[in-house]
């Protein structure tokens, strides 16, 4: 998963119950904290003090030649929400620290899905976590998704395409070209795949995709040349 989508997802989170509720969630979590991570107090904890909101819990996870150490709260809303909080990686002379980075976001993305939904499964607290398909649809215009889904709804998930899968396929490119929607090329293609689409044949309708959305930006510059 991209660092910018883990980090959508990470802030994106939220677990509601009664205080009686949350509480159980966290005392969960810290009884359950996936390997390596650990609950963040005392002195430890004083360096982050102006960082620190009541009702908040602050976990922790050590450098090691994969990743950058990372440090990251779970924050309560009122009286009756946790939401992802903030998330502060250190500094650290990895080979590439981007990539530390991006390892990084990974084990926060297994914190949430090892730690944090089962605590509050367990507490019988109400959990919504978006996944990466709807993070992908979210970032794109309402008539793209429409047409996009239509098509992958509509479609035998095999290539090549039939007459009028091509006809639905068509009006997802040119909706996306006029919407002039941005579409990362790897989301896309997990998206197809989690659609039940053979990895080739989205990883061929991405190719697709970027070929024809070129191809009409070349014949609009050709006609208002002309």
């Amino acid at each position: 998963m991209e660092a910018v989508e883990s980090a959508n997802r990470w802030h994106q989170w939220s677990v509601k119950g009664n205080g009686n509720v949350l509480a159980q969630v966290i005392d969960g979590l810290d009884s359950r904290c996936p390997h390596g991570w650990l609950r963040l107090g005392g002195e430890d904890l004083k360096s982050f003090q102006p960082l620190v909101r009541p009702g908040s819990a602050w976990y922790f996870l050590e450098t090691t030649p994969s990743y950058v150490g990372t440090r990251l709260s779970v924050e309560q809303r009122g009286d009756s929400e946790l939401r992802g909080g903030r998330v502060w990686f250190l500094s650290h002379p990895l080979p590439t620290q981007a990539a530390g980075i991006s390892a990084a976001w990974n084990e926060v993305m297994r914190f949430l899905d090892e730690g944090i939904v089962p605590a509050a499964r367990a507490a019988g607290a109400f959990i919504s976590v978006p996944t990466t398909q709807e993070l992908f649809l979210g970032d794109l215009p309402p008539d793209v998704v429409e047409r996009l889904q239509t098509f992958s709804q509509s479609a035998r998930k095999v290539l090549p395409l039939d007459r009028s899968e091509a006809e639905l396929w068509q009006a997802f490119v040119v909706g996306a070209y006029r919407a002039r929607a941005s579409i990362d090329a790897p989301r896309f293609i997990d998206w197809l795949a989690n659609e039940s689409w053979k990895r080739e044949d989205a990883t061929e309708l991405n190719m697709r995709f970027f070929d024809q959305c070129l191809l009409l930006a070349r014949y609009a510059e050709e006609v208002s040349a002309a």
